[in-house]
């Protein structure tokens, strides 16, 4: 949303993930700082529980690429690309729409999250 109202588009979704065993997760300095987050604070890696394991993925989420404008110039192109049939070039609320949803669709997890430490780190 942040993106659309700010005329942004030509961003891509970077997901990074690593598996570690739930003893590398006790001694992991980046997850345990991810895991004292205060609630309502969104910290990465985010955890999660693998599905028939006691093993922890680590998921690491960023928007990436080229952060245009909504120029003209991209306004012109959307036109001379009119018959492209997955246009790239469209204006920023519907280019953030289609990429939500294909996101949506796309990605699906069974994984629960793990837990926070008790009282912070």
């Amino acid at each position: 949303e942040w993106l659309a109202l700010n005329n942004l588009m030509d961003y891509s979704l970077l997901v990074g993930m690593r598996r570690i065993t739930r003893k590398e997760l006790e001694t992991d300095v980046v997850a345990a700082w991810a895991r004292s987050a205060p609630p309502g604070e969104l910290r990465q890696p985010l955890l999660h529980r693998c599905a028939n394991s006691d093993d922890v993925l680590l998921v690491y989420i960023g928007i990436i690429d080229f952060l245009q404008s909504w120029t003209l110039g991209k306004r012109a192109a959307m036109y001379l690309k009119c018959l492209e049939r997955n246009k790239a070039t469209i204006p920023p609320g519907p280019y953030a729409e289609r990429f939500l949803e294909h996101f949506t669709r796309s990605i699906r997890g069974g994984e629960a999250p793990v837990e926070p430490l008790p009282g912070g780190a």
